[in-house]
């Protein structure tokens, strides 16, 4: 389930790719969404998956460009989805342990799309996944050329391709 009234920039075919993705999380799981911005895409994974299921959103929730803080926004869109929790920090600089008490079933990336940021979380991902889990993430588009070279860098390490979705900018990998 997703709202489409929230702001954000994810397409629908986006949040349906999300809501399936959730939807396979199993009871007491964890999905980590890196950059959620208004809570378009957390409201998908919050409301897609298990009541039991965790789904912790890691953000700044502040553009320091233009001094826009989206957390007010962000809380109101989500005050009555309890599965939520907002980490008021930037990922990979918080301490996991401290909030999340297990692995991830999903770790989902939409966070700076530059390097070295980006592929921080990735390394960071990888730690914090359980075997099985999916890493996954938004905007595998030419103008976000770092995005691109994570996705390949991926491939090349777990030597295995991406999987990418039509109609969609999103790409994920199965984490043995």
């Amino acid at each position: 389930m997703y709202d489409t009234t929230i702001d954000g920039h994810m397409n629908e075919s986006e949040l349906r790719c999300i809501e399936r993705w959730a939807s396979a999380v199993p009871e007491n799981g964890v999905i980590v969404e890196v950059g959620s911005l208004y809570g378009r895409s957390a409201i998908a994974w919050a409301k897609s998956c298990d009541p039991s299921v965790n789904v912790y959103c890691v953000d700044a929730f502040y553009d320091p460009s233009t001094g826009a803080d989206f957390y007010p926004q962000f809380q109101e869109n989500t005050k009555d989805i309890p599965n939520i929790t907002p980490i008021l920090n930037l990922c990979p600089y918080f301490p996991y342990s401290r909030y999340v008490d297990k692995p991830a079933d999903i770790f989902f990336i939409d966070a700076a799309h530059k390097n070295p940021n980006d592929w921080e979380i990735i390394q960071f991902a990888l730690k914090n996944l359980k075997s099985g889990g999916l890493l996954c993430g938004h905007d595998y588009l030419s103008m976000f050329p770092d995005v691109k070279l994570n996705v390949n860098r991926l491939e090349e390490m777990l030597g295995k391709q991406a999987t990418f979705y039509s109609g969609t900018s999103l790409w994920s990998f199965v984490i043995d």
